[in-house]
Order: structure tokens, then sequence, then C-alpha cells
């Protein structure tokens, strides 16, 4: 049963992708090797560096502290209705290849069940 908003939402991802998403490369692997098994696929995505979620030095939430270490965090959103999107799991590599120096990220974790979009949650390698 797709949500009362579920149009209105597919619209503000689209226009929202259309100007915001990069093209980022799969890199597919099972402890710290290639995993033949799946595919390697380009895909597009929002992107977010640095999420500046003040913590504090033993790593909890800052209170009064006003300085932010962003550590390497990421994260990406991606479309669900965007095809083929392929099988995440965490410890693979995605490549931002639209930025700079194109970086890699680690998939440090997945959130896929959010309403219209998958978030990978991604530290520097």
């Amino acid at each position: 049963m797709v949500a009362r908003y579920g149009e209105i939402q597919a619209r503000a991802i689209s226009a929202v992708d259309s100007v915001m998403s990069e093209d980022i490369l799969h890199f597919p692997l099972v402890g710290g090797i290639v995993d033949t098994s799946r595919e390697r696929l380009t895909f597009t995505a929002v992107v977010r560096v640095g999420t500046n979620e003040e913590r504090n030095v033993s790593g909890g939430r800052a209170q009064s502290w006003g300085g932010r270490m962003n550590a390497g965090k990421a994260r990406a959103y991606i479309d669900l209705a965007t095809e083929p999107l392929p099988f995440f799991k965490e410890h693979d590599k995605i490549r931002l290849i639209d930025r700079d120096g194109q970086p890699f990220f680690e998939i440090l974790n997945i959130t896929d069940r959010q309403s219209g979009r998958m978030i990978l949650h991604l530290g520097a390698v």
C-alpha cells in the first residue's frame, strides 16, 4: 500500500535528485576481497559528506561543546524507484566518481525501511 503522500514524495525525490544526485560506483566485497557473485554497478544518489553532528571527546552527543568533528562520515540517499540498484552489504565500498579526487567510502550500515529512500551510512576509507 502506497502512503497517501506517495505521489508528492516521489515528485519531491525526483526534483531533488535531478539537481543534487551524483554518479557512484559500487564495489561489492566479501571479507575485504571482490565479491564476484554480485555485479559492480554505477548508480546515482544524493550524498552529504560531513554530517556535522556535534560530539564530545568521548564520542557521545555534545551538550555544551561547540566543536564539530565529522571524522569522514557521510550519507548517500538513494531513490528506491531507481533501477537497477546494487545489492548493498555492510563493508562494501563506494566511489563518488563525480567528485574531485573520486573519494572512496565504506558502507557502515544501511537504512532500508524509509519510505522512498534507502540511506547508506558511510565512513571515509
